[in-house]
């Protein structure tokens, strides 16, 4: 399985909750607003959201944070 982000574009976002819990077979893993993170196989969501203009799937993608520099500690030069 993977992840996609499911954006609801219809006008009723109350309607968006009750319409996804109604296609079996994609678990919901966030939800906000308009926006769902699901976890469920590609032909899953291709055939559960069939010909709908009011859903759009794109696939989850993550950016790396870049890591900080490490900062060294400094010697005090009295000593």
């Amino acid at each position: 399985m993977a992840r996609f982000v499911l954006r609801y574009r219809g006008d009723e976002v109350e309607t968006a909750e009750d319409e996804l819990a109604r296609i079996s077979g994609l678990v919901i893993v966030e939800a906000s607003g308009r926006s769902f993170l699901v976890d469920a196989d590609p032909e899953r969501i291709r055939s559960a959201l069939g010909d709908s203009k009011r859903w759009v799937a794109s696939p989850e993608t993550r950016i790396p944070l870049p890591k900080p520099p490490r900062r060294s500690a400094k010697r005090s030069e009295s000593g």
